[in-house]
């Protein structure tokens, strides 16, 4: 009794019972979402998303963050000069559902990617959370790390410089 763990707590929160299911909410935003951004039909076929919570940008129900029982996103923020990467999940309470302000719990992760990887891990695979995510989730932590990097300016060099000759 005193060494036994906890059990991590698992997802499939019940919804609450005065809000539609996930597919009953997709089929009504599906063709007149305010966040769809559909392109030119000649150049890409797949439509966009500007809705927050959406992992990947697309807007299919599998990456819908209003549609979704259980959203997850990875994103960058800037702050002036500071720079930090945040996993944002759907709230583990099934009550906040009902409370906008308060439905999302954002998360920190490092931008040392050793760390990051297992904070993104641990709050994802471990807590059974969206695991058909996860490789896109580690995908899109490390293009966001990777995009805070500056592009170093290269010294400029002459063409008149003199060459050092072997004698």
């Amino acid at each position: 009794a005193a060494g036994v763990q906890k059990p991590v707590s698992g997802c499939k929160r019940p919804r609450p019972a005065a809000l539609a299911s996930p597919d009953l909410l997709w089929e009504c935003m599906r063709a007149s979402s305010s966040f769809a951004r559909r392109p030119l039909r000649q150049i890409l076929k797949r439509p966009f998303s500007a809705e927050p919570q959406n992992l990947m940008g697309y807007h299919t129900l599998k990456y819908s963050g209003l549609a979704a029982r259980e959203a997850l996103d990875v994103r960058g923020l800037r702050s002036g000069s500071k720079e930090s990467i945040e996993l944002s999940q759907s709230h583990a309470k099934a009550s906040r559902v009902l409370r906008p302000s308060s439905s999302v719990a954002t998360v920190g992760l490092s931008k040392c990617p050793r760390r990051g990887l297992v904070r993104l891990d641990r709050e994802v695979s471990a807590k059974f959370y969206r695991r058909g995510l996860l490789n896109l989730a580690r995908q899109k932590y490390l293009k966001v790390r990777q995009s805070f990097k500056k592009k170093r300016p290269r010294p400029a060099r002459s063409r008149r410089a003199k060459k050092a000759t072997n004698a």
